[in-house]
């Protein structure tokens, strides 16, 4: 593994609101591959803060956009996708990429037109690292549609790949 092999090719910062249609573009992204649990909704949770459909609805009119899981509750992860009108994958096993490229083979883009956007970096990033797919690492969302600001799961990735020299 290279050193900033887990780097993102984009790092937010913020929250999946934050996302720029414009930078995606200029990117040459034309499929969306979407993180759910912490990106679009907090663990637990099981409606989606009206704010993040809005911005859900903004990428939609530009992408295709398809979610995908490690949550094992395919009830839990369909009721998330029902609400957005999206197909979904549950039980991803990401960082494992053999899921994640069932749903690739699906897609009539090839892997450098595809983005994967989640808020993990052990799971999001390294699966898309892994299979050479755009990267973009947003911040965990809270109940309220908000960036959760001091996320511990986030910073204790972030502090061990560091240290390993991955970031």
């Amino acid at each position: 593994m290279s050193k900033k092999f887990l780097q993102p090719d984009i790092n937010i910062n913020d929250s999946i609101k934050s996302i720029s249609i414009e930078v995606l573009k200029k990117k040459n992204i034309k499929f969306i591959l979407l993180d759910v649990d912490g990106t679009l909704i907090p663990r637990g949770e099981l409606n989606i803060h009206q704010s993040i459909k809005s911005k859900i609805i903004k990428l939609k009119n530009h992408f295709p956009i398809h979610l995908i899981s490690n949550n094992p509750s395919r009830s839990r992860i369909e009721y998330i996708s029902t609400q957005l009108n999206l197909d979904f994958t549950f039980r991803a096993h990401k960082p494992f990429i053999n899921k994640t490229i069932e749903v690739i083979k699906h897609i009539s883009q090839p892997k450098s037109n595809i983005a994967i956007i989640g808020d993990r970096y052990y799971s999001d990033i390294f699966v898309g690292k892994r299979l050479k797919i755009f990267t973009i690492l947003v911040r965990p969302i809270d109940k309220n549609g908000e960036t959760c600001k001091n996320n511990i799961t986030q910073i204790i990735e972030k502090l061990i790949f560091k240290l390993l020299g991955l970031l």
